[in-house]
């Protein structure tokens, strides 16, 4: 018996159920409209696809059935809306309510059913969904902070973080190599300034989460301001963690601590991905501190902080705990880049992340003789960072 072969490319999509196939499937999220084409291949396989592909010699099937079901609490399926392709194998729905849904594909007595969840933010999302292995990957750059403040020795006064115009070019430089030439990642959240508020930072890794399957891998990139200490209202307490965008240290100690997110915290949000496949990318200052297994208090209401160390997840730091991180304003970070060239030239079909740590720490000290900066491993060595696709389109 033939295998039915679904591909499905729709938008507002997160997760994924086909039973019993072999599939491929890439989503990307925008308003509250799914979207896609149903074909039939030289083999009789359905596919589902992003586009017209009828001039790769696909046969477009007109009047297949397409619904919309809402998921409730009991599993219970409730019709939402319903078409039918037209003659060039498209369907579309607009103003799709958020929530758990159920998409149905039925040519015949044939019903594929795949299981989505629509949020209610609408944060830029894509993904692709396979039976194979993926990467999901949640990519932040942040280089405006307008709540929070630094001491600026020179002015001797407390001044916003200076804005290098880096973190955000490098978000979206590491998006455009591992995910954008990587048609067999997983989900990918991309955050920068304004909308990587520390809600949508641990929103974006918790529905990777949902998202990723059992033998999946997450990247998580994070570009921004860091340190070891918090400061405000005149206090200092040690406390390793990355600043949001809606991070304030205005006011009492107490606040501040609330806006950040501590090592900790990350831990948490992470440790609800459904295995240990997980690598932590930090271009920070400080970024070692991240590994550096001390518990440090965070808040009464709290029971105890664990740092990354030991976690079995693994961890790029692009810095010890004692070094600042090379930047060139409007080009870069020198660590990310050279991550990113990692990509072109290590060949493998899998990338660890332990490769491409030793290429970038190659670039950075031996081709680009920098002594001051020395990045740290922590962790497995075999965490699958990227996946070049094998899989092609025919």
């Amino acid at each position: 018996m033939k295998k039915n072969l679904v591909v499905l490319i729709c938008l507002l999509l997160i997760s994924t159920l086909f039973t019993g196939c072999q599939f491929f499937l890439h989503v990307s999220f925008y308003g509250g409209s799914i979207t896609g084409y149903v074909y039939e291949d030289y083999d009789g396989n359905i596919i589902i696809a992003p586009e017209d592909m009828s001039t790769a010699g696909y046969t477009p099937l007109a009047g297949v059935t397409v619904r919309v079901h809402n998921v409730l609490g009991s599993g219970i399926k409730e019709l939402e809306a319903i078409t039918t392709t037209r003659a060039d194998g498209r369907f579309f729905f607009h103003d799709i309510s958020p929530g758990y849904k159920c998409l149905e594909i039925q040519r015949g007595s044939k019903v594929y059913e795949i299981r989505l969840h629509i949020p209610k933010s609408k944060i830029p999302m894509s993904y692709w969904a396979t039976s194979h292995p993926k990467v999901h990957y949640v990519i932040i750059g942040i280089d405006s902070y307008p709540n929070w403040l630094v001491w600026n020795d020179k002015e001797k006064k407390s001044m916003p973080v200076p804005n290098y115009d880096v973190s955000a070019r490098d978000a979206l430089a590491f998006k455009s190599v591992f995910v954008d030439q990587n048609r067999m990642s997983g989900t990918y959240y991309l955050l920068t300034n304004n909308n990587a508020t520390k809600a949508n930072i641990r929103y974006a890794i918790e529905k990777a989460a949902w998202a990723a399957g059992p033998n999946d891998y997450l990247v998580v990139y994070f570009s921004g301001y860091a340190d070891r200490d918090v400061w405000a209202g005149g206090e200092r307490k040690p406390l390793d963690h990355i600043v949001p965008y809606d991070g304030k240290n205005y006011g009492d100690i107490n606040m501040a601590e609330s806006t950040v997110i501590t090592d900790g915290e990350l831990e948490e949000w992470i440790s609800r991905f459904p295995n240990k496949n997980v690598t932590v990318i930090l271009d920070v200052a400080y970024a070692a501190t991240f590994i550096d297994g001390e518990v440090r208090e965070q808040s009464a209401d709290e029971f105890e902080l664990l740092a990354l160390k030991n976690k079995g997840y693994t961890v790029l730091a692009a810095a010890r705990t004692d070094e600042r991180t090379k930047v060139s304003p409007k080009v870069g970070s020198l660590f990310t880049l050279s991550l990113i060239k990692g990509i072109y030239e290590i060949p493998d079909s899998y990338i660890t992340a332990y490769q491409l740590f030793e290429y970038a720490r190659y670039q950075m000290q031996v081709v680009e003789k920098v002594t001051d900066q020395n990045p740290v491993f922590e962790g497995p060595q075999n965490r699958v960072v990227y996946i070049r696709n094998p899989y092609q389109w025919r």
